[in-house]
């Protein structure tokens, strides 16, 4: 019948024209590289390490007094955290609350002033860069468990009659005695005995010179120090 032929006709005039076109598609993505469908890439190597950066963003402690650590910080306005591991007597000489942790202050006169007063206990700075080596063995690790920057040690009593006791050496023994004073009194006669010098000025005492500099030009300068005595050695 004549609509039979036709309709033959049309189905197979669709199969050449659509044959011709997937050959012709196919060859050019073969002659120019082009994908009919687009492809997911895996991610590359920069675009996993950032991502893992971003999932472990250790943040840096913001605590006046950490309980779990029994550490108290400041956080000058030069940069970097000052930490300093602190006995009853020191913590409460210094106001702070010994059976809970608190925050820093955030007025920025009011953190300088406390790590003023922080400072001539001792302990150790760490610049604010540490942070990206937080992570460590898949999790946050404590800052104070990172080799700082800059460290100090030193014991310290405040006699009622002015002035302060300092000893700024390690003791050959445990310094247990000084930790076990129940005041600054008592604090200061164990200092005096363990061969502690007395300061009637604080500002100008020759065992807290370092107290006139902030963290960060103390690391420039024991830098510049241990490069003139390695330029000294090698000459």
């Amino acid at each position: 019948m004549p609509w039979i032929s036709l309709v033959h006709t049309f189905t197979k005039t669709i199969f050449v024209t659509s044959s011709i076109s997937l050959l012709a598609l196919i060859l050019y993505q073969t002659l120019y590289g082009h994908h009919i469908y687009p492809t997911k890439h895996p991610p590359s190597f920069n675009e996993v390490t950032s991502i893992g950066i971003a999932d472990h963003n250790c943040s840096l402690p913001t605590a006046r007094y950490d309980i779990s650590t029994g550490r108290a910080a400041c956080y000058p306005s030069s940069g970097g955290i000052w930490m300093a591991e602190l006995s009853a007597l020191e913590l409460q000489y210094l106001n702070i609350d010994r059976f809970n942790s608190s925050e820093r202050s955030w007025d920025r006169d009011e953190e300088n002033l406390f790590c003023e007063q922080l400072r001539p206990f001792g302990g150790s700075w760490y610049p604010s860069h540490l942070s990206d080596g937080l992570w460590i063995d898949g999790r946050c690790s404590e800052l104070h468990k990172l080799e700082p920057a800059f460290s100090v040690f030193r014991r310290i009593g405040y006699p009622e009659g002015g002035g302060v006791w300092v000893l700024d050496r390690e003791l050959p023994t445990s310094d247990t005695a000084v930790r076990n004073a129940l005041s600054m009194e008592e604090r200061c006669i164990v200092l005096e005995r363990l061969g502690a010098i007395f300061c009637r000025d604080i500002k100008c005492c020759s065992a807290l010179t370092d107290l006139s500099r902030e963290p960060p030009e103390l690391v420039e300068e024991g830098m510049r120090s241990r490069n003139y005595q390695t330029a000294k050695h090698v000459s």
